[in-house]
């Protein structure tokens, strides 16, 4: 019979060499786990890193944030958790969503770029002339600044080579209004408020004389406003027209029910322009 192997030499036979690769269960029960703070480092540096746009490093970037007076102060707020004397409120809105790696601001996913690259990013992203919402979609997948969009609308408008290539669209022209030949015959109405008090005003303008009238409302709903039209109506007569905005208190059933009982001509004004019932 055999001896039996000692202790020294069957720890010496499982000893790990450069050849014994461990699995990964071996792995997992490690007595000095890595740091977590360390890890979510890491974590940062690798998303900074992804959200770098080609044609920077995000050491450029980095020396460029470090002395951009916008971005030392949110670096501070965000260090503080004291946002209550920020007076830029395009961070303030975003403000749990901002971090800092460095001298790096992020939002999310996203590299916050100091003002002095923000122009160069532009331009970049329209590079090939590309339209406003392409612009857009460059920007957003990869960095992010207040009033982004805004700044990327700008240049593509200005921008003379799409200016000459692009669809040309005139101007719709202008349709005067004729004026009316007597008092209190075309009338304009609107609704203001709701006022400090929670009430709302209904005025109503004659658009031939400039007299008018106001009527203290505490509810604004269709019921309400006929029977203060109807009220002014018993003073001064049916008019022939009454123009008001697309207001759901003015685009109701009982709304055009009521002007057609009385012969009154309903004109609206424009969707989003309401310059066209400026008179009131």
């Amino acid at each position: 019979m055999g001896t039996s192997p000692t202790v020294s030499q069957l720890s010496g036979s499982l000893s790990p060499r450069k050849t014994n690769v461990a699995d990964a269960l071996s792995r997992l029960n490690q007595t000095n786990p890595k740091d977590p703070s360390s890890e979510k480092e890491d974590l940062v540096r690798f998303v900074a890193q992804g959200s770098t746009p080609i044609f920077l490093t995000p050491r450029e970037i980095e020396r460029e944030s470090e002395n951009d007076p916008e971005l030392v102060s949110v670096r501070q707020y965000i260090h503080t958790g004291d946002w209550s004397q920020c007076k830029m409120p395009g961070y303030v809105s975003v403000k749990n969503e901002l971090c800092t790696i460095g001298k790096l601001v992020l939002l999310g996913d996203r590299i916050v770029i100091p003002q002095s690259l923000r122009r160069s990013l532009v331009e970049s992203a329209h590079e090939g002339h590309q339209g406003i919402v392409k612009t857009k979609s460059r920007l957003r997948t990869k960095v992010w600044w207040p009033k982004m969009d805004a700044d990327a609308e700008r240049m593509c408008k200005s921008c003379h080579g799409c200016q000459v290539v692009g669809q040309y669209s005139p101007i719709e022209p202008m349709q005067r209004t004729e004026p009316p030949i007597g008092a209190w015959q075309d009338l304009a109405a609107d609704l203001m408020g709701p006022m400090p008090g929670g009430e709302s005003l209904l005025v109503v303008v004659d658009y031939y004389s400039r007299d008018y009238e106001v009527v203290v409302m505490r509810s604004t709903t269709s019921p309400k406003k006929t029977a203060a039209l109807t009220e002014i109506f018993a003073r001064f007569g049916y008019r022939y027209s009454l123009k008001a905005d697309n207001g759901p208190q003015f685009d109701s059933r009982e709304f055009e029910e009521f002007l057609r009982e009385c012969g009154i001509e309903h004109r609206r004004s424009p969707p989003v322009w309401p310059q066209a019932n400026g008179e009131v």
